[in-house]
């Protein structure tokens, strides 16, 4: 949470970065000198307070502006002696960072929090107004498999012959579809509006929307959106497909997405902000996938009309009874809704036979929609081509700029590039120019604003690069992919501004496990984190040893755990958030004490000895998978390697939680001795170390056989070193379980009153092939245990 200036502005932690960015204080400015022996910074602001009176000019002069524009309109203000080449190359670099998203066409997400913060900021200095557009999809991973089951049926083949990759860029064309219609709407109803959209992750979308703020306006803007919405999504044929997360409930069907509106003249809570915006949308959701079935929320809908007859809105005509007239009210709007319901099925070809169907019938909606508003989302915001010597991919090739070591990052390349391009110009830069260009530079290589980290696109090329360098400088690149289960619970239960923290925290288990390892995480070098979305993160290292990698995965699997087991409400006070009585008692009602406590909002199907088990996987996990970078690999096919790794684990990691979840039901009521029978337990069975720790030493006149041929063979190893008699009661442990004698075993120990010993999946012991387990000496008659 931001302190000082900015404190009460959304996102205000970014709005002070980027205003420090250009403030030199004296301590700054002492560093700076440093860095740049003999710079003049007497044209530079001193504080933060200086730099925002010259932003407002920028502001008066030219409205609101995206951050990469503000920022080249700064540089260029603090360098006006520079040469006009320099100026229009740093201008160019800054618009470059403006590179639209290839899905939505919007700005990319690491433009999401300054953008944000500085349109709230601007609001509240100008007096003009702003209002936010924050937009979340529905059910894109349910369309996924739409598509995917539609291109199936059409070829008459197995859905697993489809490419997931079609299916995907189906749903990014619909997706495509909803956001040039938002901006296109915008435009049409407001054609003198400045609109700067963004997308703000893999499902959300936010419209910044200057010179708006009337309460009546936006409750008027965010219907017209919400009926373009539901008009293209009725045309394209994606009202009715299942949930992917919750397949039978109908009212959340079929794809879409719905909005919330906020004048930001008028934000109270800043940290608040996003996580009510969120609720919003839900209850919005909720509302329009009922109008797609034709019905109404009864309940809400009364609550509504009595509300507006409270407030005097709308008033009760004299003489009649209020319920009754709510009553009439409802029954109203009941017909509106099926009105309206059969006109969105008119439009669909789902509905409507006489329309085309099938891929070929959504590829023609696609195209006449996209043709149609194409224009409107042209010239948003100033946008350059990135110089091709300049793109990540040139720096990773052999012919890295002389100025750069071995295992340099991407940014130290980009640098020596441009240098040497200035020096052969015959531009003789002073050192401020220099120091401005350099923060041009460095910021091509964008950072996700919700982890804290790199973008993903600048990771396959550090891998090649770094690669290549490593057969003449002798180092030893690792790559990881480290993937967190239950963000999507995170977001659900504590919204997207709540759970970004908790992203960030991910993130520095990462580097303090790093670190613990022996491996330095700072940036950029030696080591490289990147985002890859959801709670997915890739890093590579410059110079490592598999041993310390492996180490550091351990350390990643402690911290985590340590991390589900941390109170959430402890958590987010220590990270700056408020602790407001309004949290703390949604906490409680949800019964959210503990990490571990959120839930797993999907539902997860697997098999067990050929039954179903259906559950979820709640509270956070996480699974990594590590390997050498080889000389000359491939960044992506690495990566996708690597990922691929990560992903198999996860999906081992959420079954086996199902297994125990499934098994702990089954073994609850279960006495010893049925526990041995390996067909009560299915899969499970209880492990032979803890039958060794539970047996005697000795064997007793009323001791059935199958119990005296596993003390017989653990008498002989009475002083706990022979690791050939662990083997041989392993063997014949194996061989009672095979012929069903392992439940004589149960009995009797459940005669004698044992502590029942752990259960574990099949293949699970301590006894396993290459462990080195050392056996404690028996207490007493008790027999020995396993450490």
């Amino acid at each position: 949470m931001a302190g000082g200036r900015f404190k009460n502005i959304f996102e205000g932690e970014s709005v002070e970065a980027f205003m420090a960015g250009f403030a030199l204080d004296d301590a700054a400015r002492e560093k700076a000198a440093a860095r740049y022996p003999g710079a003049d910074f007497s044209a530079f602001p001193k504080t933060v307070e200086a730099v925002l009176e010259d932003v407002k000019t920028l502001w008066q002069e030219k409205g609101f502006m995206t951050p990469a524009a503000l920022e080249a309109a700064l540089i260029v203000k603090y360098i006006p002696d520079a040469p006009a080449g320099v100026l229009d190359f740093i201008r160019d670099i800054e618009y470059a960072r403006n590179a639209p998203d290839p899905v939505t066409g919007y700005l990319p997400k690491e433009h999401a929090y300054a953008a944000s913060g500085l349109a709230h900021l601007y609001t509240l200095e100008t007096g003009k107004g702003m209002a936010m557009a924050e937009i979340d999809f529905s059910n894109m991973g349910g369309t996924n498999d739409y598509f995917r089951e539609m291109l199936a049926a059409e070829r008459f083949c197995a859905v697993e012959e489809v490419a997931e990759r079609e299916a995907r860029a189906m749903t990014d064309d619909a997706m495509l579809v909803i956001c040039r219609g938002l901006v296109y709407d915008l435009k049409g109803m407001l054609p003198d509006i400045d609109i700067v959209p963004i997308r703000t992750g893999g499902d959300e979308l936010r419209i910044l929307i200057g010179g708006v703020s009337d309460p009546e306006m936006l409750k008027n803007i965010a219907g017209e959106l919400h009926t373009g919405i539901e008009m293209r999504v009725a045309q394209m044929g994606l009202q009715d497909h299942p949930h992917l997360k919750d397949p039978e409930n109908p009212v959340r069907n079929g794809f879409g997405a719905a909005l919330a509106m906020q004048d930001m003249g008028r934000i109270v809570k800043t940290n608040a902000l996003v996580q009510e915006l969120d609720a919003d949308i839900s209850a919005e959701k909720k509302r329009l996938g009922l109008i797609r079935l034709g019905e109404i929320d009864h309940e809400s809908q009364e609550q509504g009309w009595l509300g507006a007859i409270e407030s005097g809105k709308i008033k009760v005509p004299e003489g009649q009874d209020t319920k009754d007239f709510i009553d009439n009210l409802i029954a109203r709007d009941i017909l509106r809704t099926a009105e309206v319901s059969a006109a969105l099925h008119v439009l669909n070809p789902a509905h409507n036979p006489a329309l085309v169907q099938g891929s070929r019938g959504f590829a023609a909606v696609v195209e006449k929609q996209l043709a149609q508003t194409g224009g409107a989302s042209e010239n948003l915001f100033p946008y350059a081509p990135l110089r091709e010597d300049l793109t990540h991919q040139s720096l990773a090739q052999e012919d890295k700029p002389q100025e750069a070591a071995p295992m340099a990052s991407l940014e130290t390349r980009r640098r020596g590039r441009v240098e040497g391009e200035m020096k052969q110009k015959g531009f003789a830069l002073t050192t401020v120019q220099k120091m401005m260009l350099d923060k041009a530079l460095s910021g091509i290589a964008a950072i996700d604003p919700a982890a804290g980290v790199m973008m993903p696109q600048v990771m396959a090329p550090t891998i090649e690069a770094w690669s290549k360098d490593s057969k003449m400088s002798g180092a030893h690149p690792q790559g990881m992919a480290v993937s967190f289960h239950n963000l999507a619970g995170l977001n659900g239960a504590l919204g997207h501004h709540y759970s970004d923290i908790a992203l960030r925290h991910m993130v520095g288990i990462i580097k303090a496990s790093l670190e613990e390892a022996g491996i330095s995480s700072q940036m950029p070098e030696p080591a490289l984190i990147a985002h890859e979305g959801g709670a997915n993160f890739t890093l590579v290292v410059a110079d490592a040893t598999p041993e310390a990698m492996a180490k550091a995965q351990k350390n990643i699997a402690r911290r985590t755990e340590e991390f589900n087991r941390t109170g959430i409400a402890v958590f987010l006070l220590r990270n700056g958030v408020a602790d407001t009585e309004r949290l703390r008692d949604y906490l409680q009602r949800e019964g959210l004490r503990k990490f571990a406590d959120i839930k797993d909002p999907k539902s997860r199907t697997m098999e067990v000895e050929g039954t179903k088990v259906t559950g979820y996987v709640n509270g956070l996990g996480v699974v990594s998978a590590a390997a050498p970078v080889a000389n000359d690999v491939k960044g992506y096919v690495f990566l996708d390697k690597l990922r691929g790794d990560a992903e198999k684990k996860m999906n081992a990691l959420r079954q086996g939680a199902l297994v125990n979840d499934f098994m702990a039901g089954v073994l609850k009521n279960l006495s010893l001795g049925e526990k041995f029978n390996t067909v009560a337990v299915g899969r499970h069975r209880v492990e032979a170390g803890a039958v060794y720790r539970l047996l005697p030493m000795e064997t007793f006149p009323d001791m059935p056989p199958e119990v005296q041929s596993l003390v017989e063979i653990k008498k002989h190893n009475a002083d706990g070193r022979s690791r050939g008699t662990m083997r041989a009661f392993e063997r014949q442990y194996n061989a009672l379980m095979e012929d069903g004698g392992l439940i004589e075993v149960g009995k009797w120990l459940e005669k004698k009153g044992p502590k029942a010993p752990k259960v574990l999946p099949e293949g699970v012991s301590r006894f396993g092939k290459g462990a080195n387990m050392k056996m404690a000496q028996p207490k007493g008659g008790a027999g020995g245990g396993v450490k």
